[in-house]
């Protein structure tokens, strides 16, 4: 068990008075006293037992939302992420008796990992993030975890920028890329109503080529499946000229089916 306590801000040493450890509610002996200075912790002091108590030594690593932090060797990875969210509790308030983010915020993430170093019960220093980078490669999809404070490492600027380089890199190629993919489905967008309305104008529906009925059939299936395929990078599109070809395409295409199909019985 912890117990907090504000000192005021004038306060250059701790009032002997202020180290004597008592129990909590619940009878339990309290093990830790942290000692809030200006909204920072001032000392951290352990309950070795029979009035005796020692300073101990801590580190305090500042966090904010949007940091970049590596975590390196995390799951045999290094991961690099950006802190989204960093939940408080009984230490969200910068004196004793304000009002200020006295409600506990808890973590958006799921918990992942137990740190095996030791902390503060009920301080176990979970941390929101987003992590878009692992072994050096970017993502496709980012992972949303909250893992112990105590793993990340705060990225310095160049790092930082780095990063911040490879992430717009990558958000080009996929531009590139994606504009490729759109050029592409047009172009076959293109060539399947041309194709198709070339077969509608020139359909020979002679009764006695059957073989030639046949062909003209698998390809007006083929072309009406390639469209269904391309169904979502046409959606993508947006473009409301190709969706109309499409739909103009895929009506010829029904309307023919059904002519050579009627051909074929006789």
């Amino acid at each position: 068990p912890i117990d907090v306590v504000y000192l005021d801000d004038d306060c250059e040493t701790i009032p002997e008075d202020k180290l004597q450890f008592t129990s909590d509610q619940m009878g339990v002996m309290l093990r830790y006293k942290l000692f809030i200075k200006q909204g920072k912790i001032f000392r951290l002091v352990y309950n070795e037992g029979e009035g005796l108590h020692k300073e101990v030594q801590f580190e305090e690593e500042p966090f904010q939302i949007g940091m970049f932090v590596n975590v390196p060797n995390y799951e045999g990875h290094n991961y690099v992420a950006e802190i989204m969210s960093i939940p408080h509790g009984m230490l969200g308030r910068k004196t004793q008796d304000s009002s200020v983010h006295d409600e506990t915020v808890p973590n958006m993430y799921n918990k992942e990992f137990l740190c095996q170093d030791r902390h503060l019960e009920e301080l176990p220093g979970f941390i929101d993030l987003r992590i878009f980078q692992v072994d050096g490669q970017l993502m496709d999809e980012p992972r949303y975890s909250a893992l112990p404070a105590c793993l990340c490492v705060v990225m310095d600027e160049k790092e930082k920028q780095f990063v911040l380089d490879l992430m717009e890199v990558r958000k080009r190629e996929k531009i590139e890329m994606q504009e490729k993919v759109d050029s592409s489905t047009k172009n076959e967008v293109a060539l399947i109503f041309s194709r198709v309305k070339l077969i509608s104008e020139n359909i020979d529906l002679d009764t006695t080529n059957k073989e030639h009925l046949k062909d003209t059939q698998g390809e007006l299936v083929a072309m009406d499946e390639r469209l269904n395929t391309l169904s979502t990078q046409i959606s993508a599109l947006n473009d409301e000229e190709v969706n109309t070809a499409v739909a103009t395409t895929k009506t010829k295409i029904a309307t023919l089916q059904r002519r050579v199909a009627t051909s074929l019985r006789f």
